[in-house]
This record gives structure tokens, sequence and C-alpha cells, in this order.
């Protein structure tokens, strides 16, 4: 049995708790001019992000889930190998049933490379299996002190950032930092993932210090969309699973305020444009490091297959939270509806799981 893909590539969960703790650690030892702004809500103008500090009411259960919760974000359709012959080149859905062995051996390391090219390695997994695709990209940064991984990431060291932004006895200000330098440096999974948590938890903060939908709340839940919003064109979904983590922990009871609501109809309509600033301070931060505009950053055919695959996981997943998010429904409208591969995807998880 071979899988095309072996999902737990975004295991954010463990990371909630890490920024509600060290949100009062020191300041930041990386350079300032790494910091990305955010777009507040009810503003078209781009303003440098303020720090909030965590109160005693946040607690890990107020965000996180359990073990056992984590466990369902590992899923993958039934992976008994019976190719159809399909070139990679050809309309294909699910490479492990519909490609032929040498396209799928192609398939499976183009996927990697994709991972690899968004920042798709969690330190997590890579912890308990170090075994996981790409693993051995960061193994040999996870030891290193917090002072060598910080010389390694003023080079743009994209592995050790990966770490920085990830582990959990570096300080709040840096994590937040390194994930940013790593969008500008062209990564969207764990670093939007990250950032994602950082502007929920500050959100939660804000809302529980007013007990009410503030401004404060407002700017973080947009910044929050933003990210999804920016994530979604670069076809990669990870930072809408994380959100859509936090919209589902709200219905459970886990979280206190609703992100589906905090915004108005004409707050959600300016997301598009703040997602646009936010892509054009991108590109003017690239440029101060000779790197072409994002968008001329060629997005390869394997991604819009796992697009398909990551879309898939999100409806299995969150279902009717996604289905019914107004939200998305206003960012990206299309990934509401299950497409046809998406369909057969979760005909094949369904079956796997009879």
């Amino acid at each position: 049995m071979r899988a095309f893909y072996i999902v737990g590539t975004a295991i954010v969960i463990a990371a909630v708790g890490t920024y509600f703790f060290m949100a009062d650690q020191p300041q930041s030892n990386l350079p300032n001019e790494t910091e990305l702004e955010t777009v507040h809500a009810d503003s078209t103008a781009v303003g440098k992000s303020n720090e909030l500090s965590t109160s005693n009411d946040v607690t890990e259960d107020s965000i996180a889930t359990n073990a056992d919760q984590a466990e369902t974000t590992i899923y993958q359709p039934d992976t008994n190998r019976a190719d159809s012959g399909k070139n990679i080149n050809d309309d294909w859905c699910i490479a492990n049933t519909e490609l032929a062995d040498s396209d799928f051996q192609l398939a499976q390391e183009q996927k990697r490379e994709w991972d690899l090219a968004r920042g798709d390695i969690s330190l997590v997994v890579v912890k308990a299996n170090p075994d996981a695709p790409n693993a051995d990209y960061i193994q040999p940064y996870i030891e290193l002190s917090k002072d060598d991984l910080i010389a390694h990431a003023k080079n743009d060291d994209k592995y050790a950032l990966l770490v920085l932004a990830q582990r959990p006895d570096i300080d709040s200000k840096d994590q937040e930092r390194a994930a940013k330098q790593l969008v500008i440096l062209g990564q969207t999974s764990q670093p939007l993932s990250l950032l994602i948590i950082r502007e929920i938890s500050q959100a939660q903060v804000a809302y529980q210090k007013a007990d009410a939908v503030v401004p404060e709340v407002k700017k973080h839940v947009a910044n929050t969309l933003s990210y999804v919003k920016y994530g979604l064109t670069r076809k990669d979904p990870t930072a809408l699973l994380t959100y859509l983590l936090f919209v589902k922990q709200h219905h459970e009871g886990q979280f206190v305020f609703d992100p589906e609501s905090v915004l108005s109809d004409e707050e959600l309509s300016r997301i598009d444009s703040h997602t646009q600033k936010l892509t054009d301070m991108l590109d003017s931060r690239r440029a101060k490091r000779y790197l072409p505009p994002i968008q001329d950053v060629e997005i390869p055919a394997i991604a819009y297959h796992d697009f398909d695959y990551e879309l898939a996981r999100a409806h299995y997943l969150f279902d009717t939270y996604l289905t019914n998010s107004r939200t998305v429904k206003a960012l990206y409208p299309q990934i509401t509806e299950r497409s046809p591969c998406v369909e057969t995807i979760l005909s094949q998880v369904s079956r796997g799981n009879k």
C-alpha cells in the first residue's frame, strides 16, 4: 500500500498553547525590518501590529483541542494501488489510483518539493517521526541554540526560520518575526498558520478584556482573513484549515468569540483590498532582497492537485463550518462547494472508513 499524501502536514494545535503562554517574553532579536505590516478592518491604511499580553483568563483549553481530536487531522483516501495508466500531465484527481507507476512516483516527488517550497514542515511531526517527508531539511537545526538559529535566520535560512517559528522555547516575538520573514521569502503553510494563531490569540485577549467585539478584535480577525485569502491565492489552504479550527472550537464551546461574526459585510468586502496591500508590501520587502514579485513565482501543477486534496480534507474535518462559512464565502466562495475531484476524494475516504 502506498500513499500519495501523508496528511498531518499542519498539526497547528500543538502551537496554539505556545502562542498563548509566551506573549510576555522578551523583545525579539531578529531584525525589525522583517516585520510585516497588518491591515485594520476599519481602515485602508497599513500600520504596524500592536502586541498584546495574555491574561490569566486565557487557557490552553479555551482554544486547543485534545490529542484525540488532533488525530482526526490525519486521514487519507484508500491507498490500494490500482492505477489507470494516466500520465502526470493528464487530467487526474487521485494519483494513487489513476497514475501509471512512474508518474505516480514523480507525483510523490513533486508533492515533496511543493511542501518544501511552501514551508509545510511541521516540527511536531518531525519530532514524532524523524523519517517524515522533508524532515532531513530541518533536523540539523532542531537542537541549535536560539542564538545560532537567529544567526542563520538573519541570512534568510528558511529551515532555521521554520524551527525558530515553531520551537516552543523560543519567545513569541521571535516566533512571530520568523514566520513573517518566511512569508516574505515566499512560504505560506506553517508560517501563515502560525501568524493566524497569533492574530486569533490577540483577538481573544482583546475580546476578554472588553467583553465585546472592539476595534482591536476586528483588526486581528481582518488580519487573519487576509492571511487566509493570501494563502488561497497561492493555492495553499493550510491557513484556511487553521482558521476553520477556531470556528469549530467556538461552536464546540472551547473558544469565547465567533470569528465568523466579528466583521460586518462592509468590512468583509474590504479584505480583498487588504490582501492586495499585504501582497504589495511583501513585494516591496522581496525587492530589497532582489527577489521577484510573488505573483511571478510560478505555482507548480502539482499544487493544484494538492489544493483539491487539502480542500477535501477541509470539507471532511469541518463540513458545514466550511460550506456555511460567511467569511469564506466572502473571500473565496468557490471552495465552499465541493468540486468533482473533492467529491471523488471524499467518497474514497468514506469507503475506506467502512
